[in-house]
Parts: C-alpha cells; structure tokens; sequence
C-alpha cells in the first residue's frame, strides 16, 4: 500500500473501516467530493453495478461462472449495449457505459 501511495493518490475502502474509508467506493467518491477522468474497479457485482450507474466514465471487471473457459459455452455472457458478450472471451474487463448491468 505504501508503494502505492509514493505513485498517485489512493483511496482505500472496507465496509467495516478497519482501512481507509468506512463503506463503499461510491459512498467514499461522494463523500470525498472526488473528482476524476477515469477509474478502473473491480469487486463485488452490486457495487459495480452502483459505480457505473453513478460514474459510467470508466471500467469494471467482471467475473461470471464459466463453464469452459474460452468462449464456446456462452456460459458467461453478459448483456451489453452491443449485445451479449462473454466475460471470458471479450472480458473480463468491459467499459461500465456499455454493461447492462
């Protein structure tokens, strides 16, 4: 964590506050007053959905039960503005404009 902070300006979250911010992501941003371009995130499929819908200027990473792997099962599709994709093969990282979530 320590390196991390040395190269840009971090912004931990727990849902108990045991480190950084007390609550979730989306809760620390307004919080905060937060200003940013972009973001990247990853975690649990509720508090994406709540950061995109919130902040759609950025990108969250996915997971999806696959069945195979490499794109042949369609096990792990995902409904997007462009159709079904999968999470495995397109994925797993998606601009959250784009995911219907």
């Amino acid at each position: 964590i320590d390196e991390l902070k040395e190269i840009t300006e971090l912004y931990l979250c727990t849902d108990d506050g045991s480190i950084g911010f007390k609550g979730n992501c989306v809760e620390c941003i307004k919080e905060s007053n937060l200003e940013f371009d972009y973001y990247y995130s990853c975690g649990p499929f509720r508090m994406l959905e709540a950061l995109a819908k919130n902040y759609p200027n950025g990108c969250v990473s996915l997971e999806a039960r696959m069945g195979c792997g490499f794109g042949a099962c369609m096990g792990c599709s995902i409904q997007t503005v462009e159709g079904p994709k999968r999470v495995c093969k397109e994925g797993p990282v998606f601009k959250a404009s784009e995911v219907i979530f």
